[in-house]
């Protein structure tokens, strides 16, 4: 067996060749999980992963507070020697060697919680780092629908070595998550984090960018900035920008107004009609206002056009009534009629790294570390200091 041979699968190939050689018979018990681990020099999540593999080709079967068997049966599962030869766990079934054989081209999948603008450079960074690795990278769209992630997951578990996820927000899938967790299978998390879950996470520095924003629009002189981000309490990344705005606006002695936080329940991305009356119907209330924002951070990019399209409509100049700014620094930011002041997420790099710390994870069945990845200002024309302060 190679040195490039994932150690779970070195685990796998022990065990096999143990119930081949008749050194473990049907009936046996293994050594725990703590006892392999230790043999083998790996982490119990390796030794859990190797397990629980073996238990779903029917060789072994768990008894809770027992311990882990050789199933009774295990002499008409095939030829147990050829199998530990090649590393691949073929059963007798009609179709079942096939399918072991698809599972053993090297891919990766991609699952977006939806086909974001942002989300071409993920996967440019994801396939980069993929082919570096000799894989190949499947990419499929949830569409922001939890029941579609969930479908999803379950069908690719069965044919990826591992899987990037851009989970979908809420908890709708955490048992699906956690199970993945438990039975060790290699999954790593972009932008989202799992909340409740340890899964490593591939994400841009959400409240750093949002504190360096704000300040930015303080240092102008602006006192009254309003913050908009629909889903705020359902969305962990959008929860991160709106702590970098209060702390930027608390450390510059300036409360937190309730009034200029936006969190209205209408959507972040997919449907343009409702996200322009939301911004539309935002800026009329705080324009009535006897005390009206002079700026506003929105939570991404998308918001903070249709914001800025708002304010043209009424009749408010930007950014001589209203500075706007947005978050991500989508390519059409630049371009716009008034260019957009964001914050510029390294989306290229976050795919390439998450595609990296898989690929090890697959490869080595050790755990891996995420990584929050820098932001930084992009300053354009639709910021400047207040008319009226």
């Amino acid at each position: 067996m190679s040195q490039d041979t994932p150690l779970y699968r070195k685990i796998i190939s022990h065990f096999l060749r143990e119930i081949a050689e008749r050194r473990l018979s049907a009936g046996d018990r293994l050594p725990t999980e703590l006892e392999i681990s230790e043999r083998f020099g790996v982490s119990r999540i390796t030794v859990i992963r190797a397990m629980r593999e073996l238990e779903h080709q029917k060789l072994l079967y768990r008894v809770k507070g027992k311990g882990t068997f050789v199933r009774e049966d295990v002499g008409k599962l095939g030829d147990l020697a050829m199998q530990s030869e090649t590393g691949a766990l073929i059963g007798s079934e009609p179709g079942e060697r096939e399918r072991a054989e698809k599972t053993d081209i090297p891919l990766i999948s991609v699952v977006m919680s939806d086909s974001e603008q942002s989300g071409r450079d993920i996967l440019l960074g994801i396939e980069h780092a993929a082919r570096k690795h000799g894989y190949y990278v499947s990419f499929h769209n949830a569409t922001m629908d939890p029941r579609v992630e969930r479908s999803l997951l379950e069908k690719l578990a069965a044919d990826a070595r591992g899987i990037i996820v851009y989970p979908c927000a809420g908890l709708d899938n955490i048992d699906l998550f956690s199970g993945m967790t438990i039975r060790g299978f290699p999954y790593v998390v972009i932008d989202h984090p799992l909340e409740g879950i340890e899964a490593p996470l591939f994400a841009p520095d959400n409240e750093g960018g949002s504190y360096a924003m704000t300040r930015h629009l303080i240092e102008l002189g602006h006192v009254r900035i309003a913050f908009v981000a629909p889903g705020l309490y359902v969305h962990p990344s959008l929860r991160q920008r709106y702590n970098g705005y209060c702390r930027a606006l608390i450390e510059a002695g300036i409360p937190v107004r309730p009034e200029w936080i936006e969190s209205a329940d209408w959507p972040s991305g997919s449907e343009p009609e409702a996200l322009r009356q939301g911004a539309a119907s935002t800026l009329k209330r705080w324009l009535a206002g006897s005390c009206r924002p002079t700026a506003l951070l929105a939570g991404n990019d998308i918001l903070a056009i249709h914001l800025m399209k708002a304010a043209q409509l009424a009749g408010i100049s930007v950014p001589g009534e209203l500075s706007v700014a947005g978050f991500d620094n989508l390519p059409m930011t630049e371009y716009l009629e008034v260019p957009l002041t964001t914050v510029g997420q390294p989306f290229y790099e976050m795919g390439e790294r998450a595609a990296d710390a898989l690929i090890r994870l697959i490869r080595d069945g050790e755990p891996v570390a995420g990584e929050r990845l820098d932001t930084k200002l992009v300053i354009r024309a639709s910021t400047s200091v207040p008319s009226v302060r």
